[in-house]
């Protein structure tokens, strides 16, 4: 599904509807790309299937050679593809990588969370230098790994401690980025119902931060993304007060909180892209229906807020992405297909 949605208020174009691929699953992971030329990039069914259609093209899938639980994609500068997921077969983390002009895929171990882990997301982010930085989760410690460009392995490290074992963020989503300076930005859940934040300056350590004590455990993880000045946004559900959550730091600055919606029936994962501009849009689950809201960065007022879908068979989960011009580009699934 796409739109050419304006990020000016009140300026909204027409939404344009197609099937990817048939028989095809978002909710075990993927994600959705739009690159400077205008050609938007997916995977899905776990990280199992990557698409690509070109601008005035049509879909053209393929296998991954890999896939299974919770994949995460990205796209390198170069036009490589990455695709990250859990093999609950090998109890192991993995990336499928494919070089841009390459038609094969090679597989690479990221790290052995141990059984149990498939409930549990994983995320990637291709940085402009061509390094890989990958967030899973194992035994209760929140894994962070890099792999540099050209190197064959990644090096991992502990970036927190979450207090629980597993399960905690069934249905995959984005919590991990990283800004032009090298510094690393990861949200999570921690003590089953707190969102925390999670940041490694270039060359430094870990430090931690709790957002909010009122998090929806099961189902339902934080996104997290930064805008082009270099601030921090993550949308995340509470689950006692069923609120959709917007957290906001801007570069050098400090976190604030707003309500986006005030009342979500349905505990699943909402989805965020932010904009060149700043302009923040969510998708989210409420009863039956797959949503789309448009916000600026603060404040209480919406831009902009459309029912995309309906029905008993649209997927747990979403992605949202936003091209040059201000497009929106959304993935979900629906009655078996993406």
């Amino acid at each position: 599904c796409t739109a050419n949605v304006c990020t000016v208020p009140g300026c909204s174009g027409e939404w344009s509807d197609a099937t990817a691929q048939s028989g095809a699953k978002l909710s075990h992971g993927g994600g959705i790309v739009v690159d400077a030329g205008g050609s938007v990039h997916g995977a899905w069914s776990g990280g199992g299937s990557y698409a690509k259609k070109p601008v005035g093209g049509t879909w053209s899938v393929e296998a991954t050679g890999g896939g299974a639980w919770n994949g995460a994609f990205a796209l390198d500068p170069s036009g490589g593809t990455h695709v990250s997921y859990f093999d609950s077969g090998s109890n192991l983390v993995w990336v499928s990588s494919r070089a841009a002009g390459s038609t094969s895929w090679t597989q690479t171990i990221v790290g052995s969370p141990g059984a149990g882990q498939y409930q549990d997301t994983t995320s990637i982010v291709a940085e402009a230098q061509g390094g890989l930085h990958v967030r899973y989760l194992s035994q209760g410690a929140l894994k962070y790994a890099y792999r540099a460009a050209g190197a064959s392995s990644f090096a991992t490290e502990v970036a927190a401690n979450t207090g629980y074992a597993s399960g905690s963020t069934a249905h995959a989503c984005n919590s991990l980025a990283v800004d032009a300076q090298g510094g690393v930005h990861i949200v999570y859940f921690a003590a089953h119902d707190s969102v925390w934040y999670a940041y490694r300056a270039p060359g430094g350590g870990w430090s931690t931060q709790s957002l909010d004590d009122d998090a929806s455990l099961v189902g339902a993880p934080p996104y997290l993304a930064l805008d082009a000045q270099g601030g921090v946004h993550a949308v995340y559900l509470g689950a006692i007060s069923r609120q959709l959550r917007h957290a906001y730091k801007p570069a050098g600055g400090s976190w604030s909180k707003r309500t986006l919606v005030t009342k979500v029936e349905q505990l699943f994962s909402p989805a965020l892209a932010v904009s060149d501009f700043g302009t923040v849009h969510v998708t989210y689950q409420h009863e039956g229906t797959l949503n789309y809201l448009q916000a600026p960065p603060t404040g209480t007022s919406l831009d902009f807020y459309n029912v995309l879908a309906s029905g008993l068979k649209i997927s747990e989960v979403a992605r949202v992405a936003v091209d040059q011009a201000g497009g929106v580009h959304v993935l979900y699934e629906r009655d078996n297909a993406v």
